[in-house]
């Protein structure tokens, strides 16, 4: 449904997409959560309206159980089939760290929903990410007390233990500490890494089956050095101190996070067959797509040696006077060469821009070239859906256009990626074609 139409009045589970709204029977409940409890008004929007409410779902996708009135609220990405593999690889870009995407909630009622959907599948490559990423940075280790009968004095001699066991043994019986991967922390991130492969062994898509194979991987490494557990209860999770953990291993943070999710199947977890079982959950897609831009222009922008900096290390680039007052500028990425502006880039999560978006960005370049003599581009990036008789193979993942500008010296441009199409190294394959127009067209 598209925003022009009229929304309809719905009383059972809603099935939406971005962007689209919704007429419900107002719950004072219901309200409290949304605009205070769970997002606190940055995620779906609910506004009173008489005796109901009208909500929107802006730019996030996921799923919502009301606790008022109990309706389940179903967000699907417009984006269809490649959301999952931008998902993951926004999570590996740093990039706007100020900026949150990934709101749940552990409290909220549990939700029986069909496969298929595309909630569980969330828990399991990200986790499988957060997975990688500490493989690639290295484990996180901590002092864990042993007891242990040796061949050589270590820690303190444990004198009952020594008389018991020892008597006429040239052995100790030591009680020690010893740095070690084999800590809590790791054993109930594989104890998570074990759930995770059985819930999703009985899927038998391609994409599903990648996935399991990763975490078995990761698993058989894993177990090599980890004690397996047979079972580590919700309760036991409580006394895991996140801040100290992060203090010498800051990349641990989101699998924690997400192995804590997993054992207390407060995300999922079997319900029955073909079903799963979800909490409430939100992704803001815009800040997503943000990050996934801001990768791709840094991986190609690096052996070019120009610098990209966000919104969150550098802020205002001018300001604009207006019939509003005055403002300042703030493009969603700032391209510097030897240290000075250079280009702008204002990303967009929509596959259509009406002209206020054009405006903007002109207005960012004459900003730009009032404020600094080297600025010379600028480029709006949105994502399109387009699809041609002659094919992608042709057409190619990547579509740009010169726009116009009131500076001669200023060139300005539009992006736009294809999102939605099932390939392998989807994301690949984005960075080289776009790193091809670039070069090809001279853009930096």
């Amino acid at each position: 449904m598209s925003l022009d139409q009229e929304p309809s009045l719905e009383k059972e589970s809603v099935d939406l997409c971005e962007w689209e709204t919704v007429i419900l029977e107002y719950d004072k409940e219901d309200d409290s959560y949304l605009n205070g409890e769970f997002g606190g008004k940055k995620t779906v929007a609910y506004q009173r309206q008489d005796r109901n409410a009208i909500v929107d779902t802006k730019q996030f996708v996921g799923i919502v159980r009301l606790p008022g009135t109990g309706r389940i609220l179903k967000v699907s990405p417009k984006t269809a089939s490649k959301y999952m593999d931008l998902l993951c690889y926004a999570r590996t870009v740093k990039c706007n760290d100020d900026k949150p995407f990934f709101y749940y909630d552990f409290k909220s009622s549990r939700v029986d929903i069909s496969e298929g959907k595309v909630f569980f599948e969330i828990v399991a490559y990200l986790f499988q990410t957060e997975l990688n990423k500490i493989f690639r940075r290295g484990f996180y280790r901590e002092y864990v007390r042993r007891k242990e009968n040796m061949n050589f004095l270590r820690g303190k001699l444990v004198i009952s233990e020594q008389i018991i066991k020892n008597y006429c043994s040239p052995k100790f019986f030591c009680n020690y500490f010893d740095l070690t991967l084999d800590n809590f922390v790791n054993q109930a991130i594989l104890y998570a890494a074990l759930k995770v492969s059985k819930l999703i062994i009985y899927d038998r898509r391609p994409e599903i089956r990648k996935l399991e194979a990763k975490i078995i991987k990761y698993v058989n490494l894993l177990k090599n050095e980890i004690t397996i557990k047979d079972v580590i209860l919700p309760r036991e999770l409580i006394g895991i101190d996140i801040n100290d953990i992060s203090k010498k291993a800051d990349h641990y943070r989101d699998i924690v996070d997400l192995t804590e999710i997993i054992i207390k199947e407060s995300f999922f977890g079997p319900v029955e067959e073909e079903k799963i079982r979800c909490c409430n959950f939100l992704i803001d897609m815009n800040v997503v797509f943000e990050r996934v831009v801001f990768g791709l222009l840094k991986g190609i922008l690096d052996k070019k040696h120009y610098q990209l900096e966000d919104q969150t290390h550098y802020k205002a680039i001018g300001k604009l006077v207006d019939m509003n007052g005055v403002r300042d500028i703030i493009p969603d990425i700032t391209i510097l060469k030897d240290g000075s502006e250079y280009a702008v880039v204002d990303v967009k999560y929509k596959s259509s821009l009406p002209s206020s978006d054009y405006y903007q960005i002109i207005i960012y370049s004459l900003v730009m070239k009032l404020k600094e003599r080297k600025f010379k581009k600028a480029f709006l990036i949105n994502f399109t859906e387009f699809k041609e008789e002659k094919g992608l193979e042709k057409q190619g993942f990547i579509k740009i256009s010169k726009l116009t500008s009131d500076y001669k010296d200023i060139e300005v441009y539009q992006i736009s990626i294809f999102l939605g199409e099932e390939e392998e190294d989807y994301i690949s394959k984005i960075e080289n074609q776009l790193e091809e127009v670039i070069n090809e067209n001279n853009l930096l």
